[in-house]
């Protein structure tokens, strides 16, 4: 390695050292709590009530006549 890259990888590392990352069990717990609270309106999970507000029902049958 040349000089130049050791100073460029030298300062990729400096700025990830001061980089403030949260304990991957916060994490989990927000991202619980984000699918928990939207959980609702998602439409894959819960589909809606009324079948004419599903984008993915079947509109109507092919039939070969």
């Amino acid at each position: 390695m040349d000089k130049d890259q050791l100073k460029r990888q030298r300062d990729i590392l400096q700025r990830q050292q001061g980089i403030n990352r949260m304990l991957l069990s916060e994490s989990i717990a927000d991202m619980i709590q984000f699918v928990q609270g939207n959980l609702a309106k998602d439409g894959l999970v819960t589909p809606p009530k009324d079948k004419k507000d599903n984008p993915w029902a079947e509109r109507s049958k092919c039939t070969i006549v």
